[in-house]
């Protein structure tokens, strides 16, 4: 699919899984608001109105990022840690992690957009560390 997105910019992605014993799979930290149709809603992923989803969560089922192809050179850092990294305490919805305001730094002491987005890795600190043997101690 190709549509134009601002850096930053919120999303919303609908799914339709018509099989509903499935188990999906969770990004339980995300603090971010998703909505979740009943089982009996059916197919609502064209409907803008939102009526359907009667539930939220602060996490992200199914999906836990978008990948996007910039139109020209973008930059980006990735850090890697633990929950706190991810957020933990942050508010839902309000961008309030160390990451966001790592990004909003960058830009701010540069006068400009020098940083399009700073990404929390879902492979955390400790286990990047054992996967590549580096020893912490």
């Amino acid at each position: 699919m190709t549509f134009s997105v601002a850096a930053r910019q919120d999303l919303a992605v609908s799914l339709y899984v018509p099989d509903g014993d499935v188990r999906p799979s969770a990004h339980l930290l995300a603090l971010t608001t998703s909505y979740v149709g009943a089982n009996d809603a059916g197919d609502a992923t064209a409907d803008e109105s939102a009526t359907p989803f009667k539930e939220t969560t602060a996490s992200m089922l199914w999906l836990k990022a978008i990948d996007v192809r910039a139109s020209s050179p973008a930059r980006a850092v990735v850090a890697f840690g633990d929950s706190i990294t991810d957020g933990s305490c942050a508010p839902v919805d309000g961008r309030g992690t160390w990451v966001d305001g790592l990004a909003t730094r960058f830009n701010l002491e540069n006068g400009r957009d020098v940083c399009d987005d700073i990404h929390p890795s879902p492979l955390g600190y400790y286990e990047l560390a054992k996967a590549i043997k580096l020893d912490l101690f």
